[in-house]
């Protein structure tokens, strides 16, 4: 299973999401959930110097990365791309 699908998994079990199942605005929700809540930890990661700011940089440029992935998967999804 790729992160991504991990992380919407996790998300999605605690979100209280409602509507049918794989809804692009339920998946989105999620999504941006999960991404939140990685980031957070990344955040606290880097407080409390359990990474450095090199590997902060890395972790948060995937984020980006994978945020810009979904958004195009999701506008593809509704044919607004």
């Amino acid at each position: 299973m790729s992160g991504g699908a991990a992380r919407v998994r996790r998300a999605s079990a605690t979100s209280g999401a409602t509507g049918p199942p794989g809804e692009p605005s339920e998946y989105a929700d999620t999504l941006q959930a999960a991404t939140t809540a990685e980031r957070r930890r990344l955040s606290a990661r880097r407080a409390d110097r359990t990474i450095g700011d090199d590997a902060f940089h890395r972790v948060e440029e995937e984020l980006d990365w994978a945020e810009l992935n979904a958004e195009s998967l999701l506008r593809t999804e509704q044919g607004g791309g």
